[in-house]
C-alpha cells in the first residue's frame, strides 16, 4: 500500500468540511490530505501513527493533525471489554490553510495563531480547555452557515492555551515507490510485533540488502529498525498493563515479541525511563484518582 493522498470532499458553497461519523472502523489505509485535521474521539480506543511515530488514543481525546502529515488511526479493543462498542464515532473538522479560509487567518490578529496552525504535526488538547474545546466543536459540527465560521475561530481561541505539541511539522516528500515501500514495512511490523522479527527478513519483504535497508529505514523515520520495533512493542506492552492490571509483566513482554523478563525490562527502562513494575503502579494511581 502507499501512503495514499486523500481528498477531502468538499460541498458546494462551504469552506469548511465537518462530519459525525460512526463506522465500523477507520479509515485503513496510511495517508494524508491538505487540510488540517481535527478529531474528536468518542468511541474507540486505539493507536495513531503519524509520520512513523507511534501515539496511543481513547474517548474524549482532542487530536488536530496538520496538514500533509501521513497518518493512520489503529483500532485496538481490550480482551477483558466484551461489551466494547461495535462501532467507532467520532467528530472531525478539516480545515483548509490556503483555501478560502486563508484570507481570514492572514489578518493581522491571526497572524501569529496561522504561523502556529501551520507548523502543527500533531497536538492533543488538554485540560481544562478539553471540556469546552469538546463541546464548542460539538457546536461546529452541527451549526450551518457562517455561524459555523465564527464559532470555528472560537473554537481556535479556546484550545491554543491548551495544546500539547506531540510532533512538529514533518516536511519529507515520499515518492509513491518510497510510501508504497515504508509502509508495506510498516504494516509487517504492526502486525506481526509479537513474533520474532529480524532487520534482514524485513529487508527482504521490499527487495533490499539488509545494509541498504538499514539506512533507508533511518532516513526515512529518523530511528534505526531496532529502535522503531523497541518503542513500538513497549507502546503496545503499556496498553496491555492499562487494560488487564492483573496480567504478569513477564507475560506482557512474551506477547510484545520479548523472549525474556530481563530484555523486556531492559528496553522499557530504555524507552520509558521506568520500569514496567513502575509504570503499573503510575497506572493504578491514576485509576485510584480518576
Amino acid at each position: 500500500m502507499k501512503i495514499l493522498p486523500f481528498t477531502i470532499p468538499v460541498k458546494k458553497g462551504e469552506s469548511l468540511v465537518t462530519n459525525h461519523e460512526k463506522i465500523t472502523d477507520y479509515y485503513p489505509f496510511y495517508h494524508r490530505h491538505k487540510e488540517l485535521q481535527i478529531t474528536y474521539i468518542i468511541n474507540g480506543q486505539g493507536s495513531l501513527l503519524l509520520n512513523n511515530n507511534i501515539f496511543s488514543f481513547m474517548p474524549g481525546n482532542i487530536y488536530l493533525i496538520g496538514a500533509n502529515q501521513a497518518h493512520l488511526f489503529k483500532r485496538t479493543i481490550p480482551k477483558n471489554q466484551s461489551k466494547s462498542p461495535k462501532e467507532v464515532e467520532l467528530m472531525n473538522i478539516f480545515i483548509d490553510l490556503q483555501g478560502p479560509l486563508e484570507s481570514i487567518f492572514k489578518l493581522p490578529e491571526w497572524n501569529i495563531t496561522f504561523s502556529f496552525l501551520k507548523s502543527i504535526g500533531l497536538a492533543r488538547i488538554q485540560s481544562p480547555g478539553l471540556s469546552p474545546a469538546i463541546n464548542q466543536l460539538k457546536t461546529i459540527v452541527t451549526t450551518e452557515g457562517s455561524q459555523k465560521i465564527i464559532k470555528l475561530l472560537d473554537f481556535i481561541e479556546i484550545i491554543l492555551p491548551y495544546q500539547e505539541i506531540m510532533s512538529s511539522m514533518e516536511t519529507t516528500n515520499y515518492s509513491d515507490s518510497d510510501g508504497t515501500r515504508l509502509n508495506q514495512v510498516i504494516q509487517h511490523l504492526w502486525s506481526n510485533y509479537a513474533n520474532q522479527i529480524s532487520l534482514s527478513a524485513s529487508a527482504q519483504l521490499v527487495n533490499m540488502s539488509p545494509e541498504a535497508f538499514s539506512r533507508y529505514f533511518k532516513k526515512r523515520t529518523n530511528k534505526t529498525f531496532i529502535s522503531y520495533l523497541n518503542e513500538l512493542r513497549i507502546h503496545q506492552a503499556c496498553k496491555k498493563i492499562q487494560q488487564n492490571n492483573e496480567i504478569s509483566m513477564g507475560e506482557i513482554g512474551f506477547l510484545c515479541g520479548f523472549n525474556n523478563a530481563t530484555h523486556f525490562n531492559r528496553i522499557f527502562k530504555q524507552v520509558l525511563r521506568m520500569s514496567p513494575s513502575i509504570y503499573k503502579k503510575e497506572i493504578r494511581h491514576l485509576d485510584f484518582i480518576g
